[in-house]
């Protein structure tokens, strides 16, 4: 089992590589969450190889930082959705509210969900609330691709983004979900595993081909705005 962890890391670990230098190349450095959450990803998933090198597979520090970096990655998910979805909207200040509620909206739901699913250990506490912050945040989600819809001048970057980026929430959350049931059946967390490890691997792969091309000029639209 733990040959198929390093093997998919080292996919990840490259994919991850090829995403950071196509968006340093082609001028996506105004996406800085979006960055900053690939290079969370980068490192995390090069710190979780080195913890499980030379032993037996998951040790105990490896599972905290595992959920540690879990819970700053969706909490990073929600920002760049939501910074986004704020740059798409600022150009009407009728609308500018919206961008406050999903703020204080996504940090409300993020503090319940951590709290309502804590328990007597990490795993049984993080897997279900893994699985709930991954649901709200392909809602989240789900707000974006309607506003980039919405927009005329639609920014198909970010269109492929955000399909990569539902591909791997909604893959996490049917994961951590099936995880839950092991208890059930131990059939439930290995198929659980496997469709995490591949729509994770998938989104990488769709937010890597977004990147990989120059962005097309646009006409000036809200996401020119400071």
């Amino acid at each position: 089992m733990t040959g198929i962890y390093y093997l998919q890391g080292s996919i990840a670990l490259i994919l991850q590589v090829f995403i950071l230098n196509a968006m340093l190349r082609n001028g996506a450095r105004r996406y800085w969450l979006l960055l900053l959450y690939v290079v969370s990803l980068f490192l995390s998933t090069a710190v979780l190889m080195l913890s499980m090198s030379g032993s037996s597979g998951w040790s105990r520090d490896a599972f905290r930082f595992f959920w540690i970096s879990e819970v700053v990655q969706q909490a990073l998910v929600y920002c760049a959705i939501i910074s986004i979805i704020h740059q798409h909207l600022s150009s009407g200040n009728t609308r500018s509210p919206m961008t406050r509620w999903l703020i204080v909206g996504a940090a409300a739901i993020l503090l319940t969900i951590l709290t309502v699913h804590k328990g007597p250990s990490l795993n049984a506490w993080m897997t279900p609330a893994s699985r709930d912050l991954s649901f709200v945040a392909t809602i989240l989600n789900l707000v974006l691709w309607t506003v980039l819809l919405r927009d005329p001048r639609r920014n198909q970057r970010l269109l492929v983004v955000s399909g990569g980026l539902g591909v791997q929430l909604a893959g996490s959350a049917i994961g951590q979900g099936l995880r839950v049931l092991w208890e059930v059946s131990k059939a439930f967390a290995t198929l659980g595993n496997f469709i995490g490890s591949i729509t994770y691997l998938l989104s990488l792969y769709i937010i890597f081909r977004a990147f990989s091309r120059p962005e097309a000029p646009q006409p000036e639209n809200a996401l020119s705005q400071p």
